[in-house]
């Protein structure tokens, strides 16, 4: 399957940390075109270490599921930063077996976690004898 086909951000780093593969999705996502993102030290994406601590443990075989990553937006997509992701990554090995980078799969977390972090918000400010509220209302938040 080409990458450009996918309907989740995928992108890939080699040993140095240069990034050197970036899926239409994963430009939609972030606002960074593929052209802009090749080369680019992961670094400059990340928000955190994270996504350089799993680079680190893939150059040494191991593989991570389920990780959060957050990456920076660009472009007109900059004032939405940073973007959550759920990623699994997996090693790129030369026939050797040798690890040469690592691949990150994505999913974009991001609107689930504002919806998150907004329930989380109104349900601490609303009052006790709010409780007492239909079901209903609640929809409407």
């Amino acid at each position: 399957m080409k990458w450009s086909a996918t309907a989740v951000p995928i992108f890939a780093a080699d040993a140095s940390g240069a990034i050197n593969g970036w899926n239409s999705k994963a430009s939609e996502v972030t606002g960074l075109a593929v052209e802009q993102a090749m080369g680019k030290p992961i670094s400059d994406l990340v928000e955190e270490d994270s996504a350089k601590n799993m680079l680190a443990l893939a150059l040494k075989g191991s593989e991570e599921r389920g990780a959060e990553i957050r990456i920076r937006a660009f472009g007109p997509k900059r004032k939405s930063s940073p973007i959550d992701l759920v990623v699994n990554t997996c090693c790129s090995r030369d026939t050797m077996n040798n690890v040469l980078g690592v691949c990150f799969i994505g999913q974009d977390v991001t609107g689930q976690k504002t919806l998150i972090e907004n329930y989380s918000r109104v349900k601490e400010i609303m009052p006790e004898s709010c409780g007492t509220l239909p079901h209903s209302f609640y929809l409407f938040l």
